[in-house]
């Protein structure tokens, strides 16, 4: 893949990450993405009343004389960290909901469940290791019989 064509493609995906950068790393997507289109800044600084004009003028202002090449590749980078950051931290909502929702679908009125949710509840954790999160968890869990029926819950607080 040429740089041009990764620059291109990391500009399409940085767009769809699920977690909104910081705005520090937005204005310096903006600021090397403006140095590659179109090159040192050729607009006059936007008024003191345009607080965003004014901090995206300067981002882009502050690559000015970068080369195009040192341009792409500086985004090219930031991107990627911007774009793996976000799925680490989209990630552990998502184990959270996946332990939920599957324990509660799967063994619903089931005297197995509080054993697949402690199941559950192990793999979440490794996963959150391996992203290395430490986690506070409070983690509850309980099975009953009530008039006949299993009634089995499990909460996790993060």
């Amino acid at each position: 893949m040429t740089l041009k064509a990764e620059f291109e493609q990391c500009a399409e995906n940085v767009k769809k990450v699920k977690t909104r950068p910081t705005d520090q790393e937005l204005l310096d997507l903006y600021g090397l993405y403006k140095q590659v289109i179109v090159g040192d800044v050729n607009i006059d600084k936007p008024g003191m009343t345009d607080l965003k004009g004014k901090a995206k003028w300067e981002a882009w202002n502050s690559r000015k004389g970068m080369s195009n090449e040192d341009a792409m590749n500086a985004y090219i980078s930031l991107a990627k960290e911007t774009i793996e950051k976000a799925k680490v931290t989209g990630a552990i909502p998502d184990l959270l909901l996946n332990v939920h929702f599957g324990a509660s679908a799967k063994y619903q009125d089931s005297v197995s469940s509080v054993q697949f949710i402690a199941v559950s509840l192990s793999a979440f954790l490794q996963s959150l290791v391996s992203l290395r999160v430490n986690p506070a968890l409070k983690v509850t869990a309980s099975s009953a019989r009530l008039g006949g029926v299993n009634t089995n819950s499990a909460e996790v607080y993060l």
